[in-house]
């Protein structure tokens, strides 16, 4: 079968579907100016304890990370893996933003989104999380805005 010959807008036509012929622009020109790359904005927070939030500073210190200055509960409660196979509680995650002073230059301060986590100890009923640790630092991005 020879194939249709028929411009796009012809056929958009012909369905009566209309079609913009508008011109697009270049995917050049579509590109963000350069800059220092993303840069990142303190989350609302979801829910506040003051004791799990000294746990986590001390938890991305002890990692080699500088102390931070301010860390923020992004989820209002923890979130709930479970195992792919059988559907049995693996371990309980929650997202943090970290603020902490940049080392190379302390007048900086950056941000990371990191997740904490603790493990199930136990089978079915009786069983209990364990301590919780780091165990995603995430990356770090320039912060902007207000502590």
């Amino acid at each position: 079968m020879p194939r249709s010959t028929l411009p796009v807008v012809g056929i958009a036509a012909a369905l009566g579907v209309g079609v913009s012929t508008a011109a697009q622009p270049p995917v050049s020109a579509a590109r963000p100016a350069a800059g220092p790359g993303p840069v990142s904005y303190l989350l609302r927070p979801g829910a506040d304890d003051p004791a799990l939030r000294g746990e986590m500073a001390r938890l991305f210190a002890a990692r080699g990370l500088p102390r931070p200055v301010r860390l923020v509960l992004v989820e209002p409660d923890w979130q709930t893996e479970r195992l792919p196979d059988r559907g049995l509680i693996a371990r309980r995650t929650r997202n943090a933003a970290v603020v902490y002073r940049d080392p190379a230059a302390p007048k900086r301060l950056l941000l990371r989104y990191a997740l904490f986590a603790a493990d199930w100890n136990g089978r079915g009923r009786g069983g209990r999380y364990g301590a919780v640790y780091l165990r995603d630092p995430g990356r770090p991005r320039p912060f902007v805005g207000r502590l």
